[in-house]
């Protein structure tokens, strides 16, 4: 019970109206104190409050003026489920506000998973998987690519910045998170492709000291060393090292996958809104194509898994350098400026006997040999904040990008020889019983290469404003323009100069049936991306023509729940066309056609803990991937099933502690004791290799598949030792292919991985 005068205070500092409920009086016997009328508070409801996604960091935070000190940065995750990202609002925002599919993969699923490379964390997302055969001549494992949604694509950032020059998998060690947005992202982030893309999070200094140092050791050779280092220098400047190598063959003959990659971060706190970063990484590659095996006479298993029909003397090495300069500024408390330059270049060689098909359990071989060179140059510029008008809060988002993009390719090949209408450049090897080329003394020819150059500048300026109407609805509209110059020069295929340009918008409604906990979305968006290497389009009749950039359109419904602080469960409902995909066709006159193709599906998400010793991560997707239109070069995909796309596939992982003694907010603490153990399973429908015009023979049917994987978990204060069991069953299974040439998966195997803090 208030007192009126009281009431009244309070009544007028909150903006609450006051009402007064009378109260019957009895005549008292004796006298009384005499009663006050009660009163009664009805105040409006608090209006939910989305952002910003992070509290302000205190002064003592390891996070206090660093990278992480920022809107447009997300803070790291202990566990498995973020509740927040930057992916596609440009800000952190809660994922309850973000009108779009996004999976996230954070550091603590990598390492209990002993991921060590950026594709095998796909596993982990819906309605993404790699693609071994996207885009090259002698594709191979070596190239990083994949499919989203059905789509191929080769589209990713780094840190918010474009980064989708020729690399091979990205090694995991210097990973923060990755985000994986589903569907088109063009109005904030450009050029795109339609289907959806990777952003790599790589790990920022923070304001204390450590060294994480892990040794890692396992099947078929591997020997695996990281070091994660980071000091504070003097009183406003972090610096953070992170530095892998890895030595592994596999259980492919003759196959080894090595590499090095040093990755220097430092954040100078230049005034306290002010803060420099200043980000290096070098990469270092050296490895062997591999397109697999012949499946011979329908024969899956007629080969051993092992089996490597190229020759033990190919490579594929490359060095790949990145680096950024990026100014974060915090204008006021309301809004926020980021300015970065982004410079990438790569160099990569490979030279190759690669298969042309199978005969008779014989495979023909012709020489390869394909030089890779690119320079990537971006200069981005944000600006985000909020405004209050009435009752409404506008969450604004405003950038521009410029990129420069400059590729050279020399590529040569002779498979004429087989079949005796070369110089007799070629080799036949026995499937069943290898001699390689090279033990018979055949030296690598000197096969003539062909020049191939392509620059590209992409300009791009976006606008995005997410409006909070009340408590349960926000709406989300945006708009980018696009400008693309292109300017390609080839001796086989055309050359050209050519320039595109237009409007991408997006548009979402946002309800959240109860606040902070549900949200449900509907959203429509588009995209428009240049094909990065357009070569040439033969066209129905012949001529020769430049690939147009692909388009997209997409509708999507979604639904994401917040169970609690570090449990995101989220399910979608999309239909994407896309026009503009590029199938590869080696045997045609012009290289790649363009085709037309629709990609309906249904997504479910689930990452987090879900009680204090139990955490998962678990996803199912099934996807109808189809072309709608070959566009008159009648290759007799219309209709059918986008190739390496499965109708269904699913993946659960869990890990349980049945012992937990340790600090649960920190991931470095010297009180940890833990002892847990995790099993998960991964199931992937049946379906087709791509078939290239007889390069490889004709296609074929990978079956469907289930593997077991497990994992047992110790901690104890600073140190701790991870063992990791990969296909406990010992399945054979096939995860890509092309023609009648499947790639197997990996065999039973075994990973241990022990580290210390110091």
């Amino acid at each position: 019970m208030f007192f009126s005068s009281a009431a009244t205070t309070f009544g007028e500092e909150a903006g609450a109206s006051i009402s007064t409920v009378s109260q019957p009086m009895t005549a008292p016997s004796a006298p009384q104190v005499p009663s006050l009328p009660e009163t009664v508070v009805e105040a409006e409801p608090p209006r939910r409050q989305a952002a910003p996604a992070n509290p302000p960091l205190s002064p003592s935070s390891p996070f206090a003026g660093t990278y992480y000190d920022s809107p447009f940065a997300s803070l790291p995750v202990s566990g498995y489920g973020a509740t927040t990202a930057n992916g596609g609002m440009l800000a952190d925002t809660p994922l309850l506000s973000i009108p779009q599919s996004i999976g996230v993969v954070t550091a603590d699923a990598m390492k209990d998973q002993a991921i060590f490379s950026v594709t095998d964390a796909f596993r982990n997302v819906s309605g993404f998987v790699t693609d071994h055969t996207t885009g090259t001549l002698a594709a191979s494992s070596v190239e990083f690519n994949y499919l989203a949604r059905g789509l191929p694509s080769t589209y990713r950032r780094w840190n918010g910045y474009r980064s989708d020059l020729i690399q091979p998998s990205i090694d995991a060690a210097n990973i923060e998170r990755i985000e994986f947005l589903k569907g088109p992202s063009s109005v904030l982030y450009g050029a795109s492709e339609a289907g959806g893309f990777l952003n790599i999070i790589t790990k920022k200094p923070l304001r204390e000291n450590f060294a994480d140092v892990t040794l890692s050791t396992g099947s078929w050779g591997l020997a695996r060393s990281t070091a994660d280092i980071n000091r504070t220098v003097g009183e406003f400047s972090a610096l953070r090292m992170n530095i892998a190598t890895q030595n592994a063959d596999s259980f492919r003959d003759y196959v080894n996958n090595d590499r090095v990659q040093f990755t220097p971060v430092m954040t100078v706190e230049l005034t306290d809104r002010l803060t420099l970063t200043l980000e290096g990484e070098y990469y270092l590659a050296n490895t062997k194509y591999d397109l697999g095996y012949p499946v011979i006479n329908g024969n899956y298993r007629a080969l051993p898994r092992s089996r490597f029909l190229m020759d033990p003397t190919d490579r594929a090495d490359g060095d790949y350098y990145k680096s950024l300069v990026q100014l974060n500024h915090e204008i006021s408390d309301n809004w926020s400026t980021q300015l970065g330059f982004h410079y990438a270049t790569a160099d990569q060689r490979a030279s190759a006997w690669s298969p042309f098909g199978e005969l008779g359990g014989f495979v023909p071989q012709y020489p390869v040999v394909q030089n890779q060179q690119g320079n990537l140059a971006s200069l981005n510029g944000y600006v985000v904040g909020e405004v209050q008008t009435g009752v409404m809060t506008h969450h604004l988002a405003a950038g521009f990008e410029f990129n420069w993009i400059d590729t050279a390719a020399q590529t040569g090949f002779d498979f004429f020889g087989d079949f005796g209408f070369g110089p007799g450049a070629g080799y036949v090897l026995d499937a069943s019983n290898p001699f390689y080329a090279s033990q018979a003394g055949i030296p690598f020819p000197a096969v003539v290469t062909e020049p191939y150059s392509l620059t590209v500048n992409a300009d791009v300026a976006s606008f995005q404003d997410r409006v909070e109407l009340n408590e349960y609805w926000e709406l989300v509209g945006g708009v980018s323009y696009q400008n693309f110059d292109r300017s390609q020069r080839s001796v086989s295929f055309s050359s050209f100069d050519d320039n595109v340009n237009g409007w991408t918008p997006k548009g979402a409604v946002i309800f959240h049936p109860v606040p902070d906990i549900v949200s449900t979305w509907y959203s429509y968006t588009e995209s428009l991306n240049s094909q990065l290497f357009p070569l040439a389009n033969p066209g129905p009749g012949g001529a020769g023509v430049p690939l147009a950039p692909s388009q997209g359109q997409q509708h999507e419904v979604g639904m994401r729940i917040a169970a609690n602080d570090d449990l995101v469960l989220s399910a979608a409902i999309f239909s994407l066309d896309k026009q503009g995909v590029p199938i590869f066709r080696p045997l045609f006159a012009g290289g790649s056609v363009a085709v037309d193709a629709r990609s309906q599906g249904v997504e479910f998400d689930l990452y987090g803990r879900i009680t204090d010793r139990l955490s998962a991560i678990a996803n199912y997707a099934y996807t109808d991937a189809r072309v709608t239109n070959d566009n008159g070069f009648n290759l007799g995909l219309t209709g059918s099933q986008f190739p390496l796309v499965p109708r269904n596939q699913a993946n659960f992982w869990g890990r349980y502690n049945i012992v937990d003694t340790s600090e649960l907010a920190r991931r470095r603490t010297a009180n940890r004791n833990v002892v847990g153990f995790g099993l998960g399973t991964r199931w992937v429908d049946d379906t087709a290799t791509p078939s290239i015009a007889g390069f490889l023979g004709p296609a074929v049917t990978l079956p469907s598949y289930m593997t077991v994987d497990a994992g047992l978990f110790l901690e104890r204060n600073r140190a701790f030792a991870n063992l990791y069991l990969e296909n406990l069953g010992d399945r054979t299974y096939f995860t890509s292919g092309m023609g009648a040439f499947v790639n197997p998966g990996n065999p039973f195997g075994v990973r241990i991985t022990m580290g210390v803090t110091f």
